[in-house]
């Protein structure tokens, strides 16, 4: 989804619904739409896609977020 600001004031802010962008389906990545840029006349758009690696599950699990711990902090260990 792409908005249309229609009020920007320093104490108000609002915005509608302009354009709905979508991934070709038919694309090596039609999982979702990950970037979209303004470049002179072009506009860029950076698709994504999901896969199942196996090997990356210990990357996964060793770097999932902690509950009650600081996300910055959840991936460094404790030194002896």
């Amino acid at each position: 989804m792409i908005n249309r600001v229609v009020r920007l004031t320093p104490t108000e802010f609002a915005e509608e619904p302009a354009a709905t962008v979508e991934p070709f389906s038919e694309s090596p990545f039609p999982d979702g739409i990950h970037t979209l840029s303004g470049v002179g006349d072009l506009t860029l758009i950076d698709s994504k896609r999901h896969r199942f690696v196996p090997s990356a599950i210990p990357y996964v699990l060793r770097n999932r977020p902690v509950p009650g711990r600081d996300r910055a902090m959840s991936h460094r260990t404790e030194r002896g």
